[in-house]
């Protein structure tokens, strides 16, 4: 199927007709083309060449290279050839990885030294490249007689996060988007390798060097080689696979000056020189020239300047360190997220029972495969309640017998599951799902980061749902804290602005920086040589030096203060088992449990704590059975052993865990008695608030793959039923979060979901909380708007549609924004047969009000009326094809207006009351620099309000109310060649667009007027050019040529004012009016 394009009698040309596979007559030289044909469509779609020269780019130290170096890269990349002062690298084919290697390595951003000087440019390098570095240009040598069975390396990745061929999956240790939250967060740049920086690695990193320099490639004190044969003395290489045979001259200068070049590539700034010199003559003078020159190739390995490929400018002050925030009295909560890393099939986790004649059993065991298939069989199930799922002829269901510590922990009442669960952007069918759903589906790396998220349009201020939990106690002065076991998550992490770092550690236990002969107890003589390594830098200094230097002396003095700590914490519970400990699954939990008993000696205390474990391997796509049945009984013993710790500290009541995986899987059986990528998947809660014995949410009511079943989207994979948003909602209630605004802020696309989220009443024993403007009336209504090109709504355009209608509702209702609940679906696209040239997206708002107001109060037309009104939402894109007044604009007015024989030169006799008119903040465009699109009364500060000219009956003003500005005026008249009005104004110069929403509008004369107005000035003469709303059910586009001139007016017909646009636009001299009635 690769694209070829055939001419046909020399005039038509078509391209080659797409080819299947004869699935009767298979030929493997087909699967072969297609194979082929798939691959090269891949490679050569249109985002691949930049996604893999940018990443290549980051890999050889640049981790914000600029979209020019990017592009130029790519040219190369694409055409196979890169030319360096005349010479050719590359062969001309497409990809061409020595064209690439050389456009990257001899391109002007990186080889000019002045690039050095920008404080973003540059990397945090890579633990292995690290090692390898240091390896190589101190002149490691094997020691002879040592076999290579033995291997150089130990326990490599457990001790610096990298190690060849260990990979934690295919997606490498780290991701190319990770930003650290502070400086480089918040300036949007990223810092991939900054994934790795967690306790267990930047010390096991240190120490392991520490020790390469005292031991050879070793064991001892943290060393990254193997154990041979005993714990050797500080300079005896003799238990060691190899050692650096670097020597350089005696001279001190020619030492730094030499190794400067080797460990920095001439980036040692003047201030750490003098450092290493200082310590060089300490050491030497104190212990012997051997031990100055080891100490000093230590201190070397130890410089930010090496870790980093950055400059750095010292400012001579110590560097401080993080400080503890202080502890509130609050009680302390904690949520613990055990991530199940690879897809487990929860449809063999949590399943149906054949007792009491249930038939869904039947229907899944058949669905799975039947006998010969990857269904549990009733011997392989253990039965508990499942009468709260709601299924008739249903109520007992299945727990996997390998996890008897769920069944148990369900049956004692203090566990739960979450049925069909799965990361949503919005209620949808298996009609509508790849409509309403903008994300790479059944893809490990982007759901992973989806269910991490829980914000699916990226509106969050930071990327992780625990994180941005914390951010909001942090506000309330709580004392926060987020630790990730073995593997780094961002869900623990928060907004970049808080600069708050998350801890990563690893069951190895905490470690801390160590040196046999200078930094062990009070022998700590190479403390002060290390602070003044990593003192404070200037603002220009460069950026990842100082996250470098910042981590490790925060990491150095916790990891201290830790290690007493943890040392005078002794847990009740024995987490070992028989079963092998996968993944350290019961390490991970009880490192865990020891952090929860040392609540009150971390920091200053702790009131809420959020972490998350890892496991992985249950990608099972080949013997699924056989995948579980390996797993499965390590993590039951975590969570039982867990769980018997958690009532032994008698806190219990106060901790959370949530189990849960990136997505489920096919409910039907590959050819390779597994299951593929999945959706919707059954998730477990535990804890001793939970008000468990329960499955909540809406389990599938048939397991058949065909097109009449609603949740089945074919291959058996489940459309989910339930968002994450919907459980993290109550558990955020419970965790002490229950402002609207504050829950909007956890839980970005929650307002999505209407009234389809558990509050920690449904979910907690605790809980009081309910959802505002849920549990009433539910209406659903029409809307229907038109765009210029074929395209479905964005997911913030559907939600800015239901902010106004719920802001709408509270006004048309007389109740509070806050009493209803939107979302919008079933979008239909289909081109306008009224408007030419547009599309009329039409679809459903679905509004929710509160149990509190009254079936009788909700007016339907109201509510209709309110849906024609939102749905005309944002100028931007709703009036762009609106009907133009002004037919033919021109640099003067129209030629022939149209005259109304109602009005007159002469002012309307008596004075005429404006009603108010609302006018949605966001539809205020100022489009010369300004936009006003604050949702409060802030935004005040951009207005002014003015009573012009004489004759008001009452002074005029405008607040901002619910979303709302609301313009208060009385006057003569705006006509004739003077005017009499209340202006709501923001002085402006150049071309403007101003659009305006009306939603209602009453008056009780024919000729009174509002709307938008663009002014010469704020005399009662001045030249205008506006577009009103008349009391008469009309509006009209009027003007005033010149100051003190008589107005004109274009005047149409009578229209529906229910809702309506109005926009008046300026451009150089040109001016236009639009209108658009809904």
């Amino acid at each position: 199927n690769l694209v070829s394009q055939v001419t046909v009698g020399g005039t038509y040309v078509l391209r080659n007709p797409v080819g299947f596979i004869d699935l009767v007559k298979v030929e493997e030289r087909d699967a072969e083309f297609e194979v082929d044909a798939f691959l090269n469509h891949l490679t050569r779609y249109s985002s691949s060449a930049p996604f893999i020269c940018k990443r290549l780019i980051q890999f050889f130290g640049i981790s914000n290279p600029s979209p020019a170096y990017v592009e130029r890269v790519v040219k190369s990349y694409i055409g196979g050839f890169y030319t360096h002062r005349g010479t050719v690298f590359g062969d001309g084919r497409y990809g061409s990885l020595a064209a690439t290697a050389a456009a990257i390595t001899l391109d002007k951003e990186s080889l000019a030294p002045v690039i050095d000087e920008d404080p973003v440019s540059g990397n945090v390098r890579e633990p292995l490249l690290k090692v390898i570095h240091l390896m190589r240009s101190l002149r490691f040598e094997r020691r002879p007689h040592i076999k290579l069975r033995y291997g150089l390396f130990d326990g490599l990745r457990s001790k610096i996060g990298q190690s060849p061929w260990e990979a934690p999956d295919q997606f490498s240790f780290f991701s190319g988007d990770y930003a650290t939250p502070g400086l480089i967060a918040s300036s949007e740049l990223v810092s991939p390798e900054s994934q790795l920086l967690s306790i267990s690695n930047v010390i096991g990193l240190t120490n392991g060097l520490f020790s390469l320099h005292s031991y050879g490639l070793a064991v001892a004190d943290g060393g990254l080689g193997p154990f041979l044969t005993r714990l050797p003395s500080v300079g005896d290489y003799s238990s060691s696979v190899g050692f650096l045979t670097y020597t350089t001259v005696n001279d001190i200068s020619d030492k730094i000056n030499d190794l400067y070049t080797l460990m920095t590539a001439g980036r040692l700034s003047d201030d750490n020189k003098q450092v290493l010199v200082d310590a060089y003559n300490y050491f030497a003078k104190a212990h012997g020239a051997d031990t100055g020159e080891r100490v000093l190739l230590q201190l070397m390995s130890a410089l930010p300047e090496f870790h980093t490929w950055n400059t750095v400018r010292k400012t001579g002050l110590a560097r401080s360190i993080t400080p503890s925030p202080p502890k509130a009295s609050n009680t302390y909560k904690a949520i613990v997220f055990i991530n199940l890393f690879g897809g487990i099939d929860s449809f063999n986790v949590l399943t149906p029972h054949s007792n009491g004649g249930c038939y869904l059993y039947d229907d899944y065991f058949e669905a799975r495969g039947g006998d010969v298939g990857v269904g549990l069989t009733l011997d392989e199930i253990l039965p508990i309640d499942g009468s709260s799922a709601g299924i008739n002829g249903c109520k007992t269901f299945g727990v996997n017998s390998l996890l008897p510590s769920l069944k148990d922990i369900y049956d004692e009442g203090r566990g739960l599951f979450f049925a069909n669960m799965g990361h949503l952007h919005k209620p949808c069918t298996n009609k509508n799902w790849l409509t309403e759903t903008r994300t790479d589906l059944f893809s490990h790396h982007t759901m992973k980061a989806e269910a991490h998220r829980v914000d699916a349009f990226k509106e969050g201020d930071g990327p992780g749902v625990l994180g941005r939990m914390l951010d909001v106690l942090e506000d309330y002065g709580l004392a926060v804290s987020a630790t990730s076991v073995n593997a780094h998550s961002i869900m623990i992490d928060g907004s970049p602005t808080t600069g708050r770092l998350s801890t990563a550690m690893d069951t190895s236990g905490v470690p801390r920086v160590y040196h046999r002969e200078f930094l062990k107890g009070n022998q700590q003589e190479l403390r002060l040589f290390l602070e003044k390594l990593h003192s404070e830098t200037q603002e220009n200094s460069g950026a990842f030096s100082n996250q470098w230097s910042q981590s490790f002396i925060d990491i150095w003095n916790k990891t201290d203060t830790l290690v007493e700590t943890l040392r005078g914490i002794k847990l009740s519970t024995d987490f070992s088992s028989k079963a092998p400990d996968i993944d350290d699954i019961s390490k991970q939990m009880k490192l865990v449990a020891e952090l929860i008993a040392a609540k009150d000696q971390r920091g200053n205390g702790v009131n809420r704590d959020v972490f998350t474990v890892y496991m992985g391997g249950f990608d099972g796509h080949s013997e699924l059975k056989a995948t579980m049945n390996n797993r499965l009984p390590a993590l039951d013993n975590a969570i039982k052993k867990f769980w018997m710790e958690m009532k032994a500290q008698g806190i219990s009541e106060r901790v959370t865990v949530v189990i849960g995986s990136e997505f489920g899987r096919t409910t039907t059986m590959n050819s390779n008695r597994g299951s593929d990528h999945g959706w919707g998947g059954n998730y477990f809660a535990f804890g001793g608030d939970i008000k468990g014995g329960r499955i909540l949410g809406e389990y599938p009511l048939s397991f058949t793959d065909s097109p009449d079943n609603p949740i089945n989207l074919g291959r058996g994979r489940i459309l989910p039923t339930r968002s994450w948003d919907a459980l993290w909602f109550g558990v955020a209630q419970w965790f002490g979060i229950n402002e609207p605004t504050d829950l909007d802020q956890v839980l970005p696309n929650s307002q999505n979901f209407g009234c389809d989220l558990f509050t920690d009443s449904d979910i907690f024993v605790s809980g009081q909380s309910t959802i505002s403007g849920c549990g009433g009336v539910v209406e659903t209504t029409d809307v229907s708007l038109y765009i210029p090109e074929p395209r479905y709504l964005t997911g913030k355009e559907q939600k800015d549609i239901c902010r106004i209608a719920v802001l709408s509702s509270s006004k048309q209702l007389n109740i509070n924004p806050s009493d209803s609940r939107c979302y919008i679906s079933n979008q239909v696209i289909q081109e306008s047969s009224s408007v030419p040239g547009s599309y009329e997206v039409s679809g459903s708002a679905v509004l929710n009000f509160d149990a509190y107001i009254p079936k009788e109060y909700i007016d339907k037309k109201k509510v209709n009326s309110v849906a024609a009104a939102a749905s005309a939402f944002a100028a931007d894109f709703v009036v762009a094809d609106a009907i133009q007044i002004t037919e033919a604009p021109s640099s003067s007015p129209t030629g022939e207006p149209t005259i109304s024989p109602q009005p007159t030169s002469s002012p309307t006799p008596g004075p005429t009351e404006s009603p108010a008119i609302e006018i949605p903040d966001q539809c205020l465009s100022i489009l010369d620099g300004i936009r006003v699109v604050s949702s409060s009364s802030s935004s005040s500060k951009n207005f002014y309000g003015l009573d012009i000219g004489s004759g008001i009956a009452s002074a005029g003003n405008f607040f901002f109310d619910s979303g709302s500005w609301v313009v208060l005026g009385t006057g003569v008249d705006i006509w004739g060649n003077s005017d009499s009005f209340h202006y709501m104004y923001m002085p402006t110069t150049g071309d403007i667009t101003i659009s305006m929403f009306v939603s209602s509008f009453t008056a009780n004369h024919p000729w009174a007027k509002a709307g938008p107005m663009i002014r010469a000035s704020l005399s009662p003469s001045s030249a205008h050019y506006s577009a009103f709303v008349l009391g008469s059910g009309s509006f009209t586009n009027q003007y005033r040529q010149c100051d003190g001139c008589t107005s004109v007016n274009d005047q149409t017909g009578v229209i529906s004012l229910s809702s309506v646009w109005l926009r008046t636009k300026k451009t150089g001299n040109v001016l236009e009016s639009f209108y658009k009635g809904i």
